[in-house]
């Protein structure tokens, strides 16, 4: 292995453990033996963030409104992310993000954190990482633009599941 692989190795490994070490109670899931990601703790107490819904939350839809979700994505989102394929800013582009693979645009650089989560952007995954970017993936570079109200969310969701 050369040594540019071998730091990448270890350095996926190291940011891997040292989740589980700044977040007491994040553990790795493996409910029906598939999913082997490491999931943010259900409770972060001493904590003043809004608190991201659980993502084992049956109750979970995309139900809201594309206009709304137009608005608020120009309002919030479309500053950093471009919705035309290939093309990014300070964010890469949102087109086809809805059931992709995290840190999937080429070209772009994402955070070790991002690229190596393993999410991928469902609906519950994307209304986690909206309610509190930081919180719900500790390192990403995204990390002011919280989204507290649900509804906004499942919005902003219902749009970009039309960005196919």
């Amino acid at each position: 292995m050369n040594s540019a692989r071998h730091l990448a190795a270890w350095t996926a490994l190291a940011f891997l453990a040292s989740a589980s070490c700044l977040f007491p109670g994040a553990a790795w899931a493996q409910d029906d033996g598939s999913d082997t990601r490491l999931r943010p703790p259900r409770e972060y107490p001493d904590s003043n963030l809004p608190r991201a819904p659980s993502l084992r939350s049956s109750s979970l839809s995309a139900s809201g409104q594309v206009s709304a979700g137009l608005v608020l994505y120009r309002q919030k989102c479309g500053d950093c992310h471009s919705t035309e394929r290939g093309v990014e800013g300070i964010g890469p582009s949102l087109r086809g993000v809805f059931n992709s693979s995290a840190g999937r645009e080429k070209g772009f650089l994402y955070t070790t954190a991002l690229k190596y989560s393993g999410h991928i952007w469902n609906t519950a995954q994307l209304d986690a990482f909206l309610a509190n970017p930081a919180y719900f993936m500790p390192g990403t570079k995204m990390n002011t633009a919280n989204m507290p109200d649900p509804e906004d969310r499942r919005n902003v969701i219902a749009y970009l599941m039309t960005l196919q």
